[in-house]
């Protein structure tokens, strides 16, 4: 579909409370940074993009920036989610971006309730963790279940061969060292359990979606425009 883009997905056709999501409302994706100036022509006009939502960290920003997007009409909303302490796992680290990131995620969100704010693509670097979040917390919210956001949060893991020699051929244009040295080398992939166990640890601490949404901002009345956006009948 977009060889600069393998991570990429239209989240169409997933079940939510009432209905599915709608086709051509909200894509998920890794970074657009290395987009062809072809491949941002055809997002902006064939799959009519309008937002842009960067959970990259500042760092991210500046290092590799937006890519061909930032020199269209397209609306920019940054989101840098980085920064994130006291993580002990992969699970904790998302608990963690809706804890200490709470109120800039719920901002976004609201965003998205815009019908003009439509098509929107939400990314990050790699398109997993932190796109990962905000697109579970999303889900929810909308009434998809558990089984559907923790299906389609696995499904990066095809896309991560494509990803991590991307990640390598930046590296080596940069001088910096190859593997890299993280805790888990280059085995990250994820799978449905990791998300399942941040769901139940989202409930466990704010007792339901609903219930993160109301600490952060974000009232019933935000949630059912977020619906009327982006979900119709199924």
């Amino acid at each position: 579909m977009f060889p600069n883009l393998p991570n990429f997905r239209d989240l169409a056709g997933l079940p939510a409370r009432g209905g599915v999501i709608g086709p051509r409302r909200l894509y998920r994706s890794d970074t657009v940074s290395h987009l062809t100036p072809a491949e941002a022509a055809t997002l902006t006009g064939e799959y009519g993009l309008a937002t842009v939502v960067d959970l990259r960290d500042a760092s991210e920003m500046s290092l590799y920036g937006r890519g061909p997007l930032g020199a269209t009409p397209v609306r920019y909303v940054p989101v840098p989610l980085g920064d994130i302490t006291d993580i002990s796992d992969r699970s904790a680290f998302y608990v963690g971006v809706l804890a200490q990131r709470g109120h800039e995620v719920a901002a976004a969100l609201r965003t998205l309730a815009d019908p003009d704010a439509l098509p929107a693509l939400v990314h990050c670097a790699a398109g997993c963790d932190r796109t990962g979040v905000f697109v579970a917390i999303l889900l929810d919210l909308l009434g998809v279940p558990d089984e559907v956001i923790c299906a389609d949060y696995a499904r990066t893991a095809g896309a991560v061969d494509a990803i991590n020699e991307r990640l390598r051929v930046n590296a080596l244009a940069a001088g910096e060292p190859w593997p890299p040295d993280w805790p888990d080398g280059l085995d990250w992939h994820p799978a449905a359990p990791m998300m399942a166990t941040a769901l139940a640890r989202i409930r466990a601490r704010w007792g339901s979606g609903r219930g993160w949404a109301a600490v952060h901002g974000l009232t019933d009345a935000d949630i059912d425009a977020l619906r009327a956006a982006l979900v119709i009948d199924g």
